[in-house]
């Protein structure tokens, strides 16, 4: 059995109940940790209105953004964070991941050799403001600007791609793009489902108004300047809600 390591920031935490770690995840998760008693994790699921929070207010704490980064460079487990909270993060399916990794693939040979850089899932997006420091994990990067160059993360994305789950889809519409519009240098925020072909896109320069795309269409990302088609997002992807195609 392989236990997840316990990140930095939570080590030492002289917290009641032995409460080592404050995170957020789908209530499985606790069983793929394989935490020992003395590493309990109390779970705020923030993509279920229906989930019960066990700590209480008052026993949760924060932590400061550089003890998170530092933190993150020992932990097994990703996670992200929210104005001092930390939240973990779950694994993601084949289609989830497929889809990524294509909407990655045409945009590195679309931008290679200029100033763009893009990033797949392990590049954490800044948003900080008077008011909040918040880190995520998107799903697809791109950031343009020569002074954004942060080892592990980015502060002035461009675009944004996000790939929904059912886990997943409320804060990606919610929560996540509330903070990203606070982006000066984002133009577009793209959400792609992986159950059926449909994607949306919000643009700044639209009022973040959404664009929907379905079937066979195909769309442009204004803030790079590349057309892909739906084919492109979806290819080799299984998805759940369409008929397999027979062989």
């Amino acid at each position: 059995m392989v236990r997840a390591a316990q990140p930095t920031w939570a080590r030492g935490c002289a917290l009641p109940g032995n409460m080592v770690t404050h995170a957020a995840a789908s209530p499985n998760a606790v069983s793929r940790l394989n935490l020992e008693p003395d590493q309990v994790i109390f779970l705020r699921d923030r993509y279920n209105s229906n989930a019960t929070t066990m700590s209480r207010p008052e026993q949760r704490f924060r932590i400061s953004s550089n003890d998170y980064l530092q933190g993150e460079l020992g932990s097994d487990i990703r996670h992200e964070y929210i104005n001092g909270h930390v939240y973990g993060m779950v694994g993601a399916s084949d289609a989830h991941n497929l889809i990524a990794q294509n909407i990655t693939f045409a945009l590195r040979q679309h931008l290679h050799g200029g100033t763009c850089q893009v990033f797949i899932s392990d590049m954490k997006a800044r948003i900080r403001t008077q008011q909040d420091d918040v880190f995520y994990y998107p799903d697809v990067l791109v950031s343009c600007a020569r002074d954004d160059r942060e080892r592990y993360f980015r502060e002035k994305a461009k675009l944004i791609v996000e790939v929904l789950s059912e886990n997943t889809e409320r804060a990606d519409r919610e929560g996540k793009f509330a903070f990203y519009r606070q982006l000066d240098t984002l133009d577009e925020y793209v959400l792609v489902a992986q159950d059926s072909r449909r994607v949306e896109i919000y643009r700044r320069n639209q009022k973040w108004e959404p664009e929907f795309y379905t079937g066979d269409a195909r769309f442009e990302l204004d803030s790079v300047n590349l057309l892909l088609t739906l084919d492109q997002v979806y290819e080799d992807v299984p998805l759940e809600n369409e008929p397999a195609q027979s062989t």
